[in-house]
């Protein structure tokens, strides 16, 4: 473990970071990748405007008066701020850099454990592909930065436990920007059964006041405690068992994800004492609860590096040894790496000026606009994943049927019509009547959109 510690110094944690970065921003998706980022925007832009959280929806012609339960309200508001002065351009590119100091931490996370070099590569470089199908403009970016930091602060309290009562701090940013400080929760309880197993009571003191300094620390956000009902809501609404990353992973999908699972599964050696108890079973939660939802995979290749990591140090003979570069090396490589990210960024924002906010063909701003300009009074059945896009080109001018927030503002009622209409189910047409659609906004490759043109 000693002989890596040139690889936890801040210029090679620099080149970590570039290397990632580098590597992201070629491969990366637009800006708008992702359904809900149009309206996280939007949102942001609606909080400063109005000094305050919006009670109700002003955006649709379904929610009525329902209560918007904005979970996310923090995040919005910065990436408005950053998007203000920096334009998307430069929120485009924090956003990959993000992702970049995410997977930084893991391998600082990684580093704290009795681990080796190939072995430190090799769960990094895992969690590295595992995680970019989900890098993008959305709160989830938070959550997956700050559960690392949790659990590298929870490792760290074995010798101080000054780290751990950091954490209700970290708790109350955490549970203004993303539903996923549940994840915080989780890796403390665990951290809190370790304790009582091995009996160490001292610790269990400790941690018994930390899970109540964080449980009051979700108090402080402006749902109060009606945010843990709300995030219960969105979750179980009819809606999100519909969408592609509530549902269990696919390999077909996500091959990445599925073989940083299948190598886990490899190596794993859940008899070996030199590995933490609370490594193994974070490891085997989230590989339960990534194979069960497609959205929870993410969470698996970030937080199952250590442990991966410490597996495969038995698979090595003890005959074989990797030369840690020396300090002077590391320079010149992080600085050519730090030099060819930044060509890489020079080269796509000249080519791709076009492109890295949405794919060449996606409904785009022109395309809004012009239907706000034709239909201004038309009520339109949208796609869900549209809705987000809808709000944000028309400045909430365009009224959706349903976007990417949905139980947190739709009723139950509002979302299960929309289930109904899009699958065609039997009463599709008392659900138009219903609601007096008179129009469709809807992707060209859909099975509804297919449908309509059969009839033209």
């Amino acid at each position: 473990m000693n002989d890596l510690r040139t690889l936890n110094q801040p210029v090679v944690l620099f080149g970590v970071f570039a290397v990632i970065f580098c590597g992201y921003i070629i491969a990366a998706n637009p800006l708008f990748f992702f359904p809900d980022s149009p309206w996280h925007l939007a949102a942001g832009d609606l909080i400063r405007a109005s000094g305050g959280l919006p009670a109700y929806d002003a955006w649709s012609y379904t929610a009525g008066e329902t209560r918007w339960f904005h979970q996310s309200w923090g995040f919005d508001v910065i990436i408005s701020i950053i998007r203000q002065y920096l334009g998307l351009p430069g929120l485009y590119i924090l956003t990959y850099g993000l992702g970049a100091l995410v997977l930084v931490l893991v391998w600082k996370n990684i580093l704290l454990r009795d681990v080796t070099a190939r072995g430190l590569i090799a769960a990094w470089l895992l969690a590295a592909i595992a995680l970019f199908p989900r890098v993008g403009l959305k709160p989830d970016m938070i959550s997956y930065l700050l559960v690392v930091v949790f659990y590298i602060f929870l490792h760290r309290s074995r010798e101080n436990i000054k780290y751990a009562y950091a954490l209700p701090l970290l708790m109350v940013i955490w549970v203004n920007v993303h539903g996923g400080f549940l994840a915080g929760l989780i890796l403390i309880t665990i951290y809190f059964i370790e304790a009582i197993l091995k009996k160490e009571n001292q610790r269990i003191r400790h941690f018994m006041m930390i899970g109540l300094g964080c449980g009051l620390a979700i108090l402080v956000n402006p749902l109060g405690i009606h945010i843990l009902p709300a995030i219960l809501a969105n979750v179980n609404s009819q809606i999100i068992a519909q969408l592609g990353e509530w549902k269990p992973l696919s390999a077909s999908q996500f091959p990445f994800v599925f073989m940083a699972m299948f190598v886990m599964v490899l190596v794993t050696n859940i008899r070996n004492h030199k590995i933490p108890l609370a490594d193994k079973v974070v490891a085997y939660i989230w590989l339960v609860m990534g194979i069960d939802s497609t959205r929870f995979s993410m969470y698996f290749g970030i937080l199952a590096a250590p442990y991966i990591a410490q597996c495969m140090k038995d698979l090595e003979p003890d005959n074989i040894r990797i030369h840690v570069p020396t300090q002077q090396a590391i320079k010149w490589l992080s600085g050519g790496v730090i030099l060819l990210g930044l060509s890489a960024l020079l080269i796509i924002s000249r080519v791709q000026q076009s492109t890295y906010i949405h794919f060449p063909g996606d409904i785009d701003e022109p395309i809004v606009q012009s239907i706000v300009k034709e239909f201004p009074d038309i009520r339109f059945f949208n796609d869900y994943n549209i809705g987000g896009k809808l709000i944000y080109y028309s400045g909430g001018k365009l009224k959706v049927f349903v976007d990417g927030r949905a139980g947190t503002v739709y009723p139950p009622d509002v979302l299960s019509d929309y289930v109904n209409v899009f699958f065609m189910q039997p009463d599709m047409m008392d659900v138009i009547r219903k609601y007096n659609i008179e129009g469709f906004l809807l992707p060209p490759d859909t099975f509804l959109a297919s449908f309509f043109r059969t009839f033209r």
